[in-house]
């Protein structure tokens, strides 16, 4: 999976983790130390990714138990990983890959674990304004193994080629923020046109566009996540917050 060029506060932190690394043991230790560091920084942020928008972890820890891989993307969601908020985009997407298709029938249960300042907007979203987040939950209540997006608010680059996100995995044993490019695409291409359709390479501006990530968060482990771009606007919202 590709990685793009860290950003000024991920310098940053490794090299705090690196000075205090060196500073307290000799350098035959050091080196092991300031991984163990890093691998526990990762682990805190990871958590505070998610604790962005669940309160607890009932629903995540019942999703694993039904076969799923919850995912958390966005195309800023590295400031909600690192804490380091700024004007970016607060538009975030949980995708549950739930290839069993069982877990959308427990969405009372997903509703308790969220965080209960919230109120739906838009088609299948919901506004926590305490963390000024928008969150995507089309996969969660329709799951239908493609998930409803808007793309210009879920990635960077305008042309497909120049198409990037980013997500964190809950079953990720790394804790890492991973960032996804058009090498970890499929597509893009129109949404139910078939192989003729597959031929065509879109925009993501465009109204058929579709397009499926293939994630490798860790060693044995591969998700697939089929996006495409919401065509039904202002649909009401499902009464069940």
């Amino acid at each position: 999976m590709s990685r793009a060029a860290l950003r000024p506060w991920e310098i940053r932190e490794i090299w705090d983790v690196v000075v205090e690394g060196f500073r307290s043991l000799d350098l035959w230790n050091a080196s092991g130390t300031v991984l163990n560091k890093i691998r526990s920084r990762q682990k805190k942020c990871h958590g505070r990714a998610w604790a962005t928008i669940f309160k607890d972890q009932k629903w995540l820890d019942m999703a694993k138990e039904f076969g799923a891989r919850p995912v958390l993307l966005g195309k800023d969601l590295d400031q909600y990983y690192s804490g380091h908020r700024r004007s970016g985009s607060n538009y975030l997407v949980l995708a549950a890959e739930d290839r069993s298709g069982d877990l959308r029938y427990h969405e009372e249960d997903f509703f308790a674990s969220l965080h209960q300042d919230r109120r739906k907007c838009g088609s299948y979203e919901i506004y926590f304004p305490s963390s000024d987040v928008v969150l995507n939950v089309y996969d969660i209540l329709v799951s239908d193994y493609k998930v409803e997006i808007d793309p210009p608010r879920f990635f960077h680059g305008e042309r497909a080629r120049n198409l990037r996100t980013r997500c964190v995995c809950w079953c990720d044993p790394t804790h890492k923020l991973l960032n996804v490019s058009r090498r970890n695409m499929v597509g893009p291409w129109k949404l139910g046109y078939g192989q003729e359709g597959r031929h065509q390479v879109l925009n993501r501006g465009h109204p058929e566009f579709c397009c499926e990530m293939q994630l490798n968060p860790s060693q044995g482990s591969e998700y697939h996540i089929m996006v495409f771009n919401e065509k039904r606007k202002h649909l009401e919202f499902l009464k069940r917050t």
